[in-house]
């Protein structure tokens, strides 16, 4: 057992060191030249400023005792004070330097942080404890650099004192020595118990925090406003604050005493008994009864027994940060050091000139930490320019598809071709370029429409580009009523002649997404179900029209939407079980049959929806789609 917490501990250890040196290593990455020269400057002004201080007294009344005149001790006084004003001076042009540069290395590190996010598997997502993880990560990790920095100064000057007033301390009487080292080893002690319980309490308050930000956010947020006001959510988001504030208080109690305790203990021993106390009785009695020691003697040694405590208690100090950088930054380190499987930038270049042909072959996939399978054996072959609908009840697998076609996820099973190539050899970055992909959740910016629709910063010329895709959204008219038109910016958090656009306006945007990026496949993974049935059906009928020369992929609850598809893919717990054209699919009589003619139990059809399914209805001019009673 023994062997087993000895085992732990250098393990701990090991970390705790290989984390000081991952962020120190990663500082210089950052600023070598800078960190450098403020660690010498640093180091020397704080050695320079110990040393005056314990000798001074000593010079001064040595100084007194020999006879020196008044001029002469005088010029040792303002020697000293000379001194000791440069390496103030240096201290604060630091010290200010220091806060300047801390606001790079803020920026620097939140950019890394961003980007290990933007380039890490999607699959990561689905994993709640990664968000904690991010938080930890990126909370701090700019503060851990700056501390980090300071701490070296902090440690390399400390030593440096302490060796140079020791040495002094043991031509007059090494025993002295012990005292401040009896002190510093018990506060040390003290320190990693305080840490520990520190960081522990962290840990745990960090879902605790979490849950209450949450709590306390959506209150303020305006896409929560409407429902905040029409239900009665707030009560138990009330409640659920109120329940996060209770488990903080009762955290704070559980580890508050315990560091309390740690606290007392190490107050009465190191100061009480080994500095205050022994120290200058120890010091009175060589001075009064034995007389081996001066006046100016007992006077710097005391001087330096304090200054040496300080000192080592400050190296304590530093050792207590360098724990605590040690446990912060293990979370960066490991966040940061995450295996990124799709995200990697190598691979096979393409440079697609036509519609290629896609193939699923036996593949299956299931999530991590998860032994059911969405997807089982399915085989597919998407054939260029060829019009796809994936239909299916909620859960059939249709959306974790989509994604394994753009390679959000790798399957678990089974490969994906394109023309020929498994889609994992090609580089990432030219194998989605091929996609143009709207979803049903996708997401407005605060950015100008344009910018919304090109999702990247662009040239005054592209504007026209974006126009001619919002007018294939029918949204010109939308633009026309804006001030600023396409360079109107989305929302108005930042911006208080911004727009907000209703549901299906947003969607719309999204949509013409794809008509404005020039790609051979489009992926369609319910993008208009913020529309009415009509609207929806035209502009997929419009969208299909614009994509002729393209391989379009699209999900569609509304069936009367999937008639469009050369060939539908119906869906059942993750494993094909029909495929076919509407109309080979209607002549079966199977699942796809039964869900259509469902749907005509609550919506009315034209006359050529009432041929093909035989379902009465209102005879609505409506080119085929399906319209709501």
């Amino acid at each position: 057992m023994a062997s087993t917490t000895s085992q732990g501990t250098s393990r701990t250890f090991r970390q705790f060191i290989r984390n000081n040196l991952f962020i120190l290593k990663y500082s210089f990455q950052i600023s070598p030249v800078y960190y450098s020269i403020y660690i010498a400057i640093s180091v020397l002004t704080e050695v320079v400023n110990n040393v005056m201080y314990v000798m001074l007294i000593k010079f001064i009344i040595d100084a007194v005792k020999e006879g020196k005149t008044y001029e002469e001790i005088l010029r040792l006084i303002l020697l000293c004070c000379a001194i000791t004003a440069t390496t103030l001076i240096v201290s604060k042009v630091l010290a200010f330097l220091d806060e300047m540069k801390s606001k790079d290395i803020t920026g620097h590190i939140q950019r890394v942080i961003m980007t290990k996010v933007s380039q890490m598997d999607l699959i990561y997502y689905d994993d709640s404890s990664f968000y904690d993880e991010f938080i930890r990560a990126s909370g701090h990790a700019e503060d851990n650099i700056k501390r980090c920095i300071g701490n070296v100064v902090s440690i390399l000057s400390k030593m440096l004192s302490i060796i140079t007033i020791t040495a002094v301390i043991v031509t007059i009487d090494p025993v002295l020595a012990v005292f401040p080292l009896v002190a510093f080893i018990a506060g040390i002690a003290a320190e990693y118990f305080k840490n520990s319980i520190q960081y522990k309490y962290r840990l745990e308050l960090d879902p605790i925090e979490r849950m209450k930000n949450y709590s306390r956010r959506v209150f303020y947020q305006s896409e929560y406003a409407k429902e905040m006001r029409m239900t009665k959510i707030k009560k138990p988001l009330i409640k659920q604050f109120n329940q996060a504030i209770d488990d903080h208080r009762t955290l704070a109690r559980k580890y508050g005493l315990k560091d309390a305790i740690v606290s007392f203990i190490n107050e009465v021993f190191v100061w009480c008994i080994c500095i205050f106390f022994l120290p200058p009785a120890y010091l009175s009695y060589h001075a009064i009864v034995t007389r081996r020691i001066t006046i100016g003697d007992f006077a710097s040694m005391n001087n330096a027994t304090r200054t040496i405590f300080d000192n080592l208690n400050q190296f304590k100090d530093a050792f207590s940060v360098a724990h605590s950088i040690g446990l912060y930054t293990e979370h960066f380190r490991k966040f940061m050091e995450k295996d990124i499987n799709i995200e990697k930038p190598e691979g096979l270049p393409l440079k697609l000139t036509t519609s290629p042909e896609i193939k699923l072959i036996n593949v299956s996939f299931k999530y991590q930490n998860s032994d059911d399978y969405v997807l089982r054996n399915v085989n597919m072959t998407i054939n260029p320019y060829e019009k796809i609908a994936i239909v299916g009840h909620n859960g059939a697998g249709k959306s974790t598809l989509i994604k394994l076609l753009l390679r959000l996820y790798d399957p678990t099973d089974g490969r994906i071709e394109l023309n020929g190539v498994n889609i994992q050899d090609y580089t990432i970055k030219e194998y989605r370029e091929q996609f143009g992909a709207v979803f049903q959740d996708s997401q407005l910016y605060a950015a100008s429409i344009y910018e919304n629709v090109m999702m990247r910063k662009m040239a005054e010329s592209e504007k026209q580009r974006a126009d001619k895709a919002l007018s294939l959204v029918e949204l010109n008219n939308k633009l026309g009523t804006l001030q600023h038109g396409g360079d109107t910016i989305l929302t108005r958090e930042f911006d208080d002649e911004g727009t907000l656009l209703s549901g299906g306006e947003g969607q719309k945007v999204a949509i013409a997404r794809v008509f404005a990026k020039e790609s051979f496949v489009v992926i369609l993974d319910e993008p208009s179900s913020a529309l009415d049935p009509i609207a929806e059906y035209n502009l997929n009928q419009l969208m299909l029209d614009a994509a002729k020369d393209r391989t379009v992929v699209f999900i569609s609850h509304r069936l009367s939407t999937t008639r469009m598809a050369d060939k539908i893919y119906l869906f059942e717990k993750g494993e094909i079980k029909e495929v076919g054209s509407h109309e080979q699919l209607i002549g079966i009589n199977g699942e796809y049959a039964k869900m259509f003619k469902k749907q005509a139990e609550s919506y009315s059809y034209n006359s050529e929806v009432k041929k093909i399914n035989g379902v009465g209805g209102e005879n609505i001019e409506s080119r085929g789609v399906i319209v709501e009673r």
